[in-house]
């Protein structure tokens, strides 16, 4: 792991400076190659100091990038721990819930050894993606593993796994799906469980589309509509973000993710923006490489298809 060197050092300091004096947010923007990854994670290590941090005695870091590539690419200079590391699979918003929690089981086996963080890699080309459609299988077999036990969904768990299936190819590829991340919830155990479904039963979109979902799976259909499932989903990527409740968010390449900039959509770019951003708790690091230049009028806004 390279170590930082004097100017990389002194910015880090600059920007806990800035953090310290009540301000929420800041932006490193600097050349290519100048190293504002091994800056952040020099504000990563310096981060715990501040005030509000670490109040429950985990400190979390979200890390949001580009792509898993980058991800790779930085996990030894932001000292992300390879361990750390979302397999690709469980890379949706809406899987955080149990990803969150297999840490947490992780952590407290190891409960001594060193000071508990969680650093959370976030990427919006795979996590970020909720559209009109149904997701990844991975996705659809996570949300089956927690649902087919409530009340609404326990007397018809064969249609349900058929309908969140999608497609009748692949069948037993599905089976084994399920059959893992039923296994992967159990081990997380009932509290954990019990929580997640209290807080989808305290969602807006779940609670709006349950009739509709009842009806499909009572009434026959020989599918479940995009639309429905994609509810489930976005359901359950708000109920992760309940969870996450970072001390230290960074974005890198921020300028990226114009989805960031609507906070009126369904997307899980919107969701994170309205989360992070409304949220007065989480410090914000914000890198770009230059030339940045910010949006200032709406039109500008529009020319950028944000």
């Amino acid at each position: 792991m390279s170590k930082a060197k004097d100017f990389q050092l002194a910015t880090a300091k600059r920007i806990i400076e800035i953090f310290k004096s009540g301000q929420k947010r800041v932006l490193l923007s600097d050349e290519v190659g100048l190293g504002k990854t091994i800056m952040a994670r020099t504000v990563v290590e310096m981060a715990k100091s501040l005030p509000g941090v670490e109040t429950d005695g985990v400190y979390r870091v979200v890390y949001v990038c580009s792509n898993q590539n980058i991800i790779q690419q930085n996990t030894r200079n932001l000292g992300i721990p390879k361990e750390d590391i979302m397999q690709i699979q469980d890379s949706r918003l809406s899987m955080q819930h149990l990803i969150l929690q297999e840490r947490k089981m992780l952590q407290e086996s190891k409960r001594g050894i060193g000071l508990p963080q969680q650093l959370i890699p976030l990427t919006p080309s795979t996590s970020f993606s909720v559209t009109g459609g149904p997701g990844n299988a991975y996705e659809r077999a996570l949300i089956f593993a927690i649902i087919k036990d409530m009340e609404e969904f326990s007397s018809h768990k064969r249609r349900l796994s058929y309908l969140l299936k999608t497609s009748n190819k692949g069948q037993e590829n599905w089976d084994v799906l399920v059959a893992d991340y039923c296994k992967r919830v159990e081990l997380c155990g009932e509290d954990y469980k019990n929580s997640i479904v209290k807080l989808l039963r305290e969602n807006k979109v779940y609670s709006n589309s349950l009739e509709s979902i009842k009806e499909c799976i009572e009434g026959g259909n020989k599918e479940m509509p995009s639309w429905m499932i994609n509810k489930l989903r976005i359901a359950f990527a708000q109920v992760s973000l309940n969870q996450l409740e970072p001390d230290l968010v960074i974005m890198d390449e921020f300028q990226r993710f114009s989805g960031l900039l609507n906070t009126s959509s369904d997307s899980e770019e919107s969701m994170i923006a309205h989360e992070f951003f409304t949220n007065e708790h989480p410090y914000i690091l914000l890198l770009s490489a230059t030339p940045y230049k910010p949006f200032t009028t709406l039109e500008e806004l529009n020319e950028a298809n944000c």
